[in-house]
């Protein structure tokens, strides 16, 4: 996470903060997720949990939206999966605001080559005029895994007892989002639910 999202005096926390409580005062909170995909924490959100017990306006999750691209790249992407062996492949992806600093972006990528695993890895390069994208500082004292740690990990997730059962949650998540996303399936009903809530406005 950007270390100005964790900084309490930073003006990104209190931009974040003042955001979240303008979010309680809107008609409804569209959120790109499923219910399958994170109950737990939609159910702290509706239960008023996470304001005070203030009112909740009505939550439309009407994800797992994603983008797909069009590029040369994503196709040779998808014709290098399909000639792997069936759940063979590690793919690293930290979404939106998941920039790393060179120092781990190295160790990162030392890692998978060391750990003699499959992987696709989604490397986000922010744009120079980005006014989104939050830049890590590289310090020391930031938090910082290790080559030789992470290629620990790599290598328990694809090849150990333990990392099957994580790899199995896994799989029964993208279920869940295909789920959620088929006829009658949750985020369907949701996005329904929020074009009717347009017509009565």
């Amino acid at each position: 996470m950007p270390a100005a999202v964790c900084d309490r005096s930073h003006k990104v926390y209190r931009y974040f903060l003042d955001t979240a409580r303008l979010m309680m005062k809107s008609a409804g909170i569209v959120i790109n997720t499923s219910e399958l995909l994170e109950h737990r924490a939609l159910q702290a959100i509706q239960e008023g949990k996470c304001d005070g017990n203030e009112p909740v306006p009505p939550l439309f999750c009407v994800g797992p939206l994603v983008t797909t691209g069009e590029s040369k790249s994503d196709h040779e992407c998808l014709a290098w999966l399909d000639s792997q062996p069936s759940r063979s492949v590690l793919f690293l992806c930290f979404g939106s605001l998941g920039v790393f600093d060179s120092r781990q972006l190295k160790e990162t990528a030392i890692a998978l080559e060391k750990s003699g695993v499959r992987f696709l890895w989604a490397v986000r390069t922010p744009r120079a005029d980005s006014q989104v994208a939050l830049p890590l500082r590289e310090a020391e004292d930031e938090p910082f895994v290790s080559a030789p740690e992470l290629e620990e990990r790599l290598i328990e997730l694809m090849n150990s007892k333990k990392g099957e059962a994580v790899r199995e949650r896994v799989l029964k998540l993208s279920e869940d989002a295909v789920a959620a996303k088929s006829d009658g399936g949750s985020s369907c009903v949701a996005m329904a639910k929020l074009v009717d809530s347009f017509k009565k406005r």
